[in-house]
């Protein structure tokens, strides 16, 4: 299997939210909501983020400015 550059950079995104993941305070995430969205490799965040507090995030392109 070929990597481009372009999936290469994709797969050090995804190894950086999983450590970033580790670092994060939940609790203070849970304390102060904001709406998070993302998608690709910020699916990663987005599952940990409802997973550890129960926020609603949502996965898409912004769509609004």
């Amino acid at each position: 299997m070929e990597f481009s550059i372009g999936k290469s950079l994709r797969i050090c995104k995804v190894i950086e939210l999983m450590i970033l993941l580790n670092l994060l305070d939940w609790n203070l995430i849970k304390q102060n909501p904001k709406i998070v969205m993302g998608y690709s490799a910020n699916t990663i965040l987005l599952l940990g983020i409802h997973n550890y507090t129960n926020l609603v995030t949502f996965h898409g392109r912004r769509s609004f400015c």
